[in-house]
């Protein structure tokens, strides 16, 4: 009796211990809501400027822009759409998402293309460019090669495709 006693309060101290650092890894993420009506042309300023620790929520709607959304030198960031989400990249020798020595990158429930595209039209930019850059899910996107290349990783590692659709490459 006094074994299971003393087991049970070790596991009660392990899950308070768990559950208050759980608060503390939520409280030094950034939360950031991106809304249709408030972002104009400058989604990838706003992307790319966002901390290291970032939640980026995308919600429902059709963003384009003319930029590449670049995100280098960053860790532990999520963009994660809410309901319909299309990213429209305007500029046909973009890359869209340029993501460079990075580390736990998520791109979650989002559809990316150039705007214009021309099926089987060659050179063109890819769609998501990784470059020394480790641990990269990509989630629940679609992804339209728009002829081009749909993902193309260089000198990266644990890149994790699932739940995803990459077409016209």
């Amino acid at each position: 009796m006094i074994f299971l006693k003393n087991n049970i309060k070790k596991l009660v101290i392990i899950f308070i211990i768990l559950f208050i650092s759980s608060f503390n890894i939520q409280a030094n993420m950034k939360v950031i809501i991106i809304r249709p009506s408030s972002v104009k042309n400058n989604l990838p300023a706003i992307i790319s400027n966002a901390p290291d620790n970032s939640i980026i929520r995308i919600m429902a709607g059709t963003y384009k822009f003319d930029k590449p959304i670049i995100i280098k030198n960053k860790h532990n960031i999520t963009i994660y759409g809410i309901g319909k989400v299309k990213l429209l990249c305007t500029e046909m020798d973009a890359k869209i998402f340029q993501i460079v020595n990075c580390n736990n990158i998520k791109l979650i429930n989002l559809y990316v293309s150039h705007k214009k595209w021309y099926r089987y039209c060659f050179p063109g930019e890819d769609v998501v460019y990784l470059k020394n850059s480790r641990n990269i899910t990509i989630d629940k996107c679609s992804l339209n090669g728009t002829g081009f290349i749909g993902v193309h990783a260089i000198k990266s590692s644990n890149l994790l495709i699932k739940n995803s659709r990459l077409f016209y490459n």
